[in-house]
């Protein structure tokens, strides 16, 4: 338990979207309580979800990064050693999650390995929780590009186009992601 306690206390001091340039800064704490929150809603809106469920994924989801830092979609996937970044993923996890004297460790690590699961920007997965937890993962990533735009950064023009072109994907499947855009006038 004491290795989970010290990833949480770390998660306000780790920058998200390390490597690109931004105006508007986001750490993982404020990442993970976002996903959170957003899952949760998205979640409501199903009565066959388990809300409780994928609010522990989504809250767990990144919680390697504390030890790992942000390695940014676009690095990831023009990595040549991809299954490197994951195995060095799945070790810190481990790690944070390991705990003899403690039964939980090991059923929040499934709840991880469970968020790893699946290609987020592809959201190819039978499971609905992991679904829910990763359009609110690229929700989150697109409410703060939306903002980096606003603030003039055109660097990210392109990055920001292709994470319409994925919420717009996720809209036809997903349809609480809808209500939530349109709150937010989207």
């Amino acid at each position: 338990m004491k290795n989970l306690l010290n990833a949480i206390s770390k998660l306000p001091y780790v920058d998200r979207s390390q490597g690109i340039p931004r105006i508007c800064r986001q750490n993982l704490a404020e990442h993970s309580l976002n996903v959170t929150y957003y899952s949760m809603i998205m979640a409501d809106f199903y009565p066959e979800v388990n809300t409780e469920a994928v609010m522990k994924i989504a809250i767990l989801h990144d919680i390697e990064e504390t030890q790992t830092g942000d390695i940014p979609h676009p690095i990831k996937q023009n990595y040549n050693h991809k299954a490197d970044i994951e195995d060095i993923a799945i070790q810190v996890a481990e790690d944070i999650f390991e705990s003899k004297e403690w039964s939980q460790g090991q059923y929040y690590l499934e709840l991880w390995k469970r968020s790893h699961n699946i290609d987020k920007y592809k959201l190819t997965t039978d499971d609905f929780a992991l679904k829910l937890v990763g359009a609110a993962d690229i929700l989150d990533f697109f409410l703060w590009i939306s903002k980096e735009i606003r603030f003039s950064s055109t660097e990210l023009e392109s990055t920001y186009r292709y994470t319409l072109d994925i919420i717009s994907d996720l809209r036809k499947e997903i349809y609480p992601l809808d209500y939530i855009l349109k709150a937010l006038e989207l």
